[in-house]
C-alpha cells in the first residue's frame, strides 16, 4: 500500500470533527494530519501539514469558507477540497464548486459515502451526488429554460391542456405547442409525462 492520504478537517464544531477524525482514522489508507475550528487555524495547517485533502466547512467563526477554498486552491493548485456542510442551495454548490472545490458534501451523507469522496476526490474524481446533484441539475435546467417555458412546464404539470394554457397565457395554442416542443428538447424528453416526471424529479418544478 502506498503512503496515506493526508486529510485536514476544518469545522468550527469540536464534535463535528471529532466524528469525522474518527471516520477517517479507521481506514488503513488515509490519516487525519491536523484540525482547524476556524480559517486562520485551517491556514497554519494547510501550509504547516500540506494535506492531500482538505475537509472544509463553509461556515466558520471568521471567514467564508468559499473564499478559503480558493485561497488554498491558489495556493496549491494540485490540492484537493472536499466541501462538507449543511448548506444545499444551488448558488451556494455552484460558487464552491466555482472556487475550486473538487466536491460537495451535505454533513447528512452517510459515514461510508464521505470516506469514498476522500478516496475519489484523492484520485482526481469530482465528488456531486444525491440531493447536491440534483440542486444542480435543477439549476441548469432553469437557467436554459425561458421565463415562458417555465410557465408552460408548469402548467403542464398541473394538469392543463393547450387550450388551457392558451387562455392563461393570452397565447395562441400553436405558440404552446411551440414552447412545449423546446421544452421537450431541453429536457431531454419524448413526451409531455416524461417532461413532467424530469421536472419533478430535478426540482424544477415543486408537486
Amino acid at each position: 500500500m502506498g503512503a496515506a492520504i493526508r486529510v485536514l478537517i476544518v469545522d468550527d464544531h469540536p464534535s463535528l470533527r471529532a466524528g469525522v477524525r474518527a471516520l477517517l482514522d479507521s481506514e488503513p489508507d488515509i490519516e487525519v494530519v491536523a484540525e482547524a475550528g476556524s480559517a486562520a487555524e485551517a491556514r497554519i495547517a494547510f501550509v504547516k501539514d500540506r494535506p492531500d485533502v482538505s475537509v472544509v466547512d463553509l461556515q466558520l467563526p471568521d471567514g467564508a469558507g468559499e473564499e478559503l477554498i480558493a485561497e488554498f486552491v491558489s495556493t496549491r493548485p494540485e490540492a484537493v477540497i472536499l466541501a462538507l456542510t449543511s448548506f444545499d442551495g444551488s448558488e451556494t454548490i455552484k460558487r464552491t464548486l466555482a472556487a475550486g472545490a473538487r466536491g460537495y458534501l451535505m454533513k447528512s451523507t452517510a459515514s461510508q459515502e464521505i470516506v469514498d469522496a476522500v478516496r475519489s476526490s484523492h484520485g482526481g474524481r469530482r465528488v456531486v451526488k444525491g440531493l447536491v446533484a440534483e440542486r444542480l441539475a435543477e439549476a441548469m435546467l432553469q437557467e436554459d429554460l425561458t421565463p415562458r417555458e417555465m410557465q408552460v412546464l408548469s402548467a403542464l404539470t398541473s394538469g392543463a391542456g393547450n387550450k388551457e394554457i392558451a387562455r392563461a397565457l393570452e397565447i395562441s395554442e400553436a405558440t404552446v405547442k411551440l414552447h412545449i416542443g423546446h421544452i421537450l428538447s431541453k429536457l431531454q424528453a419524448k413526451t409531455r409525462t416524461e417532461a413532467i416526471m424530469i421536472a419533478l424529479k430535478t426540482g424544477l418544478i415543486r408537486a
